[in-house]
């Protein structure tokens, strides 16, 4: 059974490596061209000692190849690419056959279809004019560019352009170009540049072009065809960006590390977000070249940074101007932060941009339709080569720049006073009007960074200034990361309970601090395994956590000799709090509501509290959590300071810590303590801040009540009927309530017993009935049902009431439901236990105090359709 829980869970993990996308197209088209990832590759650099291209080079070509060689048998008759930038292969046309033995190799991480790049539209100002020997391009001064010449131009610096070609014949960029190893066409592999679009050519002009044109005259550039007129597959892309780093011949052959790009212009970007060019960006940074990427053209509105411009590793570039060339002004499209990714944990971070903002308005650079032909374009492509081309101007300075040297140039000297804010309104030339976004992401715009203009307008003029840089703090060499060690852990709940292992099984109970509770993180291959099921059994190293299927086909967690296949890879995240399963993203997940019970696992959700596992070390001591529960199991919750009751959520928002001391209750999930205040003839609730002397917030718990303990007979109260669910707090009568209650009961014993004589007559009258006689007495059943009928309307208002006044009416809360979390509520019988020995956890044997709170729409009145609450 365990053999046939391995499989299946082994079939799972490999269905989950295939994308939906290629799913979806083997299902329609009968075949999909998909890429191939290898796992291995996220720690594969950490081997190289000083980086550089050659060595980048040489560690990834050795990995790919052993990759390549497990898939070889499979993929023969089928056209691949293999690629050493990301670690992986194109396979064009993969039938599901295909697929499905791809999808059981274990080297193989996923099966993805990787999306077409559109290049973004850009802004056209004139017809195609001739270029002349005029002044300086308006950002080409705006930037501080010519008065740096004089000392640097871009001498001995490669700058590499992955765009939709160029015109090398061009008069502007013609004598700039290197020919040896300095164009690659992945589409039709010319021999010879072109460019079929004119976006290149342009981009190209304004980093290396002469006459005033580019920002790096003396520099040399090289290019690749990534994007076919408007678009670029993620194949040609990926191949050019690794072309950048090892340039080859035009047919893709003898590659040669030292001829590769100092710097690279990527003027195009995705509203989608892929991890795919973040890896490729990764390696281009280990190879020592820097990444500068266009920000997008969907402003004005916050949060449209395009990818891989929103990667916190690149240098991403805002335009600037307007359509005068106003220089102190936001380009009206740039687009703006902040942007969102996902990290090497799984989870989604924030930050800000752009990196920096250049000139990007209306700018004339060399154009594809003649060799002196120029154009107006704006956009972020004409701001991404201005930066572009300073990073050439600092490298000429000092040619072993690292990114960080140069990150921390361009944005401690950026221009920032000078900057105008966002208006209220954007006018376009077509009438068109947009409204203005400020203070994107809660940003202040007149703070740098913010999510406009990121650190400010880059000014290379104050970086060499005098041709010499100026005295910034810059980052110093960074020194080889060994390879991690091993953590010895201990994974402790939110309420201190701690995983643990007994007979190689796993538990979560309270903590006995023996050597069953401890646990070790192989950081190296990314395994967790027991520490005691290993010294019980080490010749087989048993105690691996494993992702499998049950008897019932229900993913679960289990430990399993440890082999390091798909199933036994996990991570612990310390910033989520999460054990996590990548493969699945699945997550470890406890039973908070009973102690040693064993874990289980669920899709990995970030407000979930029963997936909360840390270093017990940083859990900090037990407080007294309780969860409020009304009688028909909605739960009270915060949110936005508003009491209210739903459904369960699992969620933070459910948690209330109580303070026997001060009477208070808080709010975990905003810090704040259930306040009760006056508000004219009644009272309001709500979160308000912590204040021990606030007798608002003083509240006891008491005869099965949560009742307030400054204003008499107030007590916590939920309407079912309110149609957003708001809890409340209100007043119940108390006068006669213990008269009312001994009512309650007589009237409930009588109807009792009334109901015991129907019942003994009904039964007489059916068999007297079948035997053709008429019941005697039957007059006396009437007189019974009218006085049943009599008592009922007396009963009504308790049980319309949900009997509110009786202990023994309130139902047991369900075992399967949590109804409680901390040990003021959940009251735990201790045991007594050797705490250094091995001991087997058990389930505790618990109970609720159950709380009943009640609210009342009418003071002075019993019945309402209210509900109760239990804590």
């Amino acid at each position: 059974m365990k053999l046939f829980a391995i499989l299946a869970a082994a079939a799972a993990i490999a269905h989950a490596k295939v994308a939906s996308s290629v799913m979806r197209a083997l299902e329609v088209d009968g075949r999909a061209d998909v890429f191939v990832s290898f796992k291995g590759s996220e720690d594969i650099l950490e081997s190289a000692t000083v980086g550089g291209r050659q060595e980048v080079f040489e560690i990834l070509t050795e990995h790919t190849e052993k990759s390549q060689k497990s898939i070889e048998e499979l993929t023969k008759g089928f056209e691949t690419t293999p690629l050493w930038i990301v670690k992986g292969t194109f396979i064009k046309g993969a039938d599901q056959s295909l697929v499905d033995k791809l999808s059981k190799n274990q080297n193989i991480k996923k099966i993805d279809q990787l999306p077409d790049i559109e290049l973004e539209p850009v802004l056209h100002q004139d017809a195609n004019i001739a270029a002349g020997n005029s002044t300086n391009q308006w950002g080409i001064d705006t930037i501080g560019a010519s008065n740096v010449w004089k000392y640097f131009k871009g001498e001995g610096v490669v700058i590499g352009s992955v765009d939709t070609g160029a015109r090398h014949t061009h008069y502007l960029i013609k004598d700039s170009w290197r020919s040896d190893r300095g164009w690659y066409d992945p589409y039709n592999h010319t021999a010879t540049p072109e460019d079929r679009n004119g976006h290149g050519t342009h981009t190209i002009g304004t980093m290396a072009g002469k006459d005033g044109y580019g920002v790096a005259p003396g520099a040399k550039w090289i290019s690749c065809r990534g994007l076919y007129e408007g678009s670029g597959s993620s194949q040609a892309l990926l191949e050019c960006l690794q072309f950048m780093i090892c340039p080859t011949r035009t047919d893709g052959t003898h590659p040669d590390c030292s001829m590769g790009a100092h710097v690279i212009n990527n003027s195009w970007g995705s509203k989608l977000y892929n991890p795919v060019y973040e890896e490729a960006v990764a390696t281009i940074r280990k190879a020592g070249i820097i990444p500068v990427f266009s920000n997008g053209n969907n402003g004005p509105a916050c949060a449209t940074t395009g990818n891989p411009g929103i990667y916190p590793n690149v240098i991403s570039v805002g335009a600037i101007g307007s359509y005068d060339n106003e220089p102190n002004k936001l380009a009206y499209f740039s687009s703006k932060g902040p942007a969102t990714y996902v990290d090497a944990h799984n989870v989604k971070q924030t930050i800000t941009k752009p990196t920096i903002s250049a000139p990007g308005f209306y700018t004339y650079s060399a154009y594809n339709t003649s060799d002196t032909a120029v154009a107006g374009l704006a956009g972020t492509s004409m701001a991404a080569p201005h930066v572009a081309g300073v990073v050439a101007l600092l490298k000429s300075a000092k040619i072993d720049l690292t990114y960080d040297e140069i990150y921390a140039y361009l944005t401690k000297t950026a221009d920032q006073t000078m900057l105008e804010g966002e208006p209220d309104k954007w006018y376009k030339k077509d009438k068109t009007v947009l409204d203005g976004a400020p203070n994107c992401g809660g940003v202040s715009d007149k703070t740098f960074p913010n999510n406009r203009y990121g650190y400010g307008r880059v000014n290379v003029g104050t970086i060499l200034k005098d041709g010499k840089f100026a005295d910034v703090a810059t980052p110093g060499p960074k020194t080889r990361t060994p390879a991690p060690e091993p953590v010895n852990a201990k994974f402790c709940t939110f309420k201190k309970t701690i995983l643990s292992e007994w007979n190689n099984q796993l538990f979560v109970d309270t903590i006995k601090n023996n050597d069953n509770e401890g646990f070790v993180i192989d950081r190296v291959n990314n395994i967790i395994y027991s520490v005691s099921a290993q010294n019980a059994d080490p010749e087989h190293q048993a105690g691996c956590l494993s992702l499998v299927k049950d008897t019932s086909n229900t993913n679960s967690v289990v430990l399993n000799k440890c082999t390091g296949d798909a199933t036994q890879i996990w991570k612990f995240d310390p910033v989520a709090k999460r054990i996590i399963h990548p493969a699945t993203n699945f997550c470890l997940t406890s039973n908070a509501a009973k102690n040693g019970a064993g874990p289980s696992v669920a899709p990995c959700s970030a407000s979930a509290l029963s997936q909360f596992f840390d270093s017990c070390d940083s859990v900090p001591a037990p407080r007294k959590y309780v969860k409020l529960v009304t009688k028909t199991n909605k739960v009270l919750s915060e949110f936005y300071s508003g009491i209210y009751a739903d459904w369960s959520a699992d969620n933070v928002n459910e948690i209330f810590a109580y303070d026997d001391s001060s009477k208070t209750f808080q709010a975990l999930s905003n810090g704040q303590c259930l306040d009760a205040f006056v508000n004219g003839n009644s009272y309001g609730l709500h979160t308000y801040t912590c204040d021990a002397n606030n007798g608002n917030q003083k509240w006891n718990i008491e005869n099965n009540k949560v009742k307030h303990a400054t204003y008499n007979n107030l007590c916590l109260d939920v309407d079912p009927t309110n149609p957003v669910h708001a809890a409340q707090s209100a007043k119940p009568p108390s006068d006669g309530l213990r008269i009312l209650e001994e009512a309650q009961r007589k009237l409930e014993d009588v109807l009792s017993k009334i109901e015991v004589q129907i019942k003994e007559a009904e039964a007489s009258y059916l068999e007297d009935t079948a035997h053709g006689n008429i019941i005697r007495g039957w007059d006396g059943y009437a007189d019974l049902k009218s006085k049943k009928d009599i008592l009922l309307k007396k009963v009504k208002p308790y049980t319309d009431n949900e009997k509110l006044f009786s202990n023994s009416s309130v139902p047991p809360m369900p075992k399967s439901s949590v109804q409680s979390t901390g040990e003021a509520i959940y009251v735990e019988e201790k045991r007594k236990h050797d705490s250094k020995a091995a001991v087997k956890p058990t389930a505790v044997s618990s109970k609720h105090l159950k709380l009943k709170v009640k609210k009342r729409k009418h003071k002075d009145t019993i019945g309402s359709e209210e509900d109760d609450i239990t804590a």
